[in-house]
């Protein structure tokens, strides 16, 4: 048996940056890069990344008890975590299999921490292959939840369910109401037409890398302490995100690109925006065209008018060294 999956980066395309505080978001996945991730029958469980050492375990139990004696490491820890993770879900549904063994090969070409989600990405393509592997089916807002327990419980990154929902639905609108999140541990999700979103760009500097975990863990913690910025903050993000929902299945969206804007204007209000960063989506609003970051940072995602206004785009990022291209919205 071989199995192959291939998942896909994601775009936030509007509310809040980071979905743990009971918000709003639409978001998107495109593939113009992707994680090839392939499951084959072997005789040991192996793992396999491109430019990183394989590392082999008898079977599943084996690399339990590595992982308990000696963590997760720096190189396979995503692959890992998501096995022990999934063997602990199917453990617990009564569904364990014979098949302890196996091996996985694994390449991404995602923008590693640039606001493309490309963790999750490589944890859903995991999580897909052994579903299919040992045979086992799974709701998608159950499927997002275990990708979430991956990062959250295993690794200890901080999250939420945004990106996994993405990568689960594709162009999505997700509502994390609080009642809903803490009654049955998952939003509100609906599918969206990608015909009709407007003219979108993504723009990214390769060595413009930001670790999102410091601002996930300071917007937290003041969410937490109840500091009224915050908590007014997030009301807004969630009426900009309900007022760009409503524009796109009106299909008039128009104004999308503004309320963009001020999605990161109100960010920007509430954090300190890496020069770097800010410089990238100062140069595209010179330009005409509308500017936000496409997660918690590095990666800038907004509209523009026409193709006259791409290319004044594509050259005005040109010298600062950022990549510039149209996003191809998966379906």
């Amino acid at each position: 048996m071989t199995i192959n999956i291939r998942t896909f980066p994601r775009a936030g395309l509007i509310g809040n940056p980071s979905d743990g505080f009971f918000g709003r978001t639409i978001a998107f996945t495109f593939d113009d890069f992707h994680v090839d991730l392939t499951l084959a029958e072997s005789d040991q469980l192996e793992l396999h990344q491109a430019d990183v050492e394989s590392v082999g375990f008898d079977n599943v139990e084996a690399l339990i008890d590595a992982i308990t004696r000696n963590g997760y490491g720096h190189h396979h820890g995503l692959l890992m975590a998501t096995i022990k993770r999934f063997h602990q879900y199917i453990g617990m549904n009564n569904s364990i299999s014979s098949r302890s063994s196996f091996s996985l090969k694994l390449i991404s070409n995602i923008p590693f921490q640039l606001g493309f989600a490309g963790s999750s990405a490589i944890i859903i393509a995991c999580l897909r292959a052994l579903l299919v592997y040992y045979d086992v089916s799974i709701r998608p807002h159950a499927l997002a939840k275990l990708a979430l327990e991956v990062e959250t419980e295993e690794l200890g990154i901080a999250g939420g369910l945004q990106d996994r929902v993405v990568q689960v639905f594709h162009l999505v609108y997700m509502d994390f109401d609080q009642k809903l999140m803490s009654g049955r541990g998952y939003g509100e999700y609906q599918q969206l037409d990608p015909s009709c979103l407007p003219n979108l760009y993504v723009a990214y500097r390769p060595s413009l890398a930001e670790e999102s975990g410091v601002y996930h863990h300071d917007l937290r913690q003041r969410f937490n302490e109840g500091e009224p910025a915050v908590i007014d903050a997030i009301e807004q993000w969630k009426a900009l995100t309900l007022q760009s929902r409503d524009m796109m299945l009106k299909k008039e969206t128009a104004g999308l690109g503004e309320l963009m804007n001020q999605n990161f204007d109100l960010r920007a209000s509430l954090y300190a925006i890496p020069p770097s960063s800010l410089a990238i989506i100062n140069l595209a609003r010179q330009v005409g065209a509308t500017a936000k970051f496409t997660g918690s940072g590095g990666a800038v995602i907004g509209t523009y008018r026409d193709e006259s206004m791409f290319q004044q785009l594509c050259e005005a990022f040109f010298p600062l060294g950022v990549v510039t291209f149209k996003p191809s919205v998966n379906q």
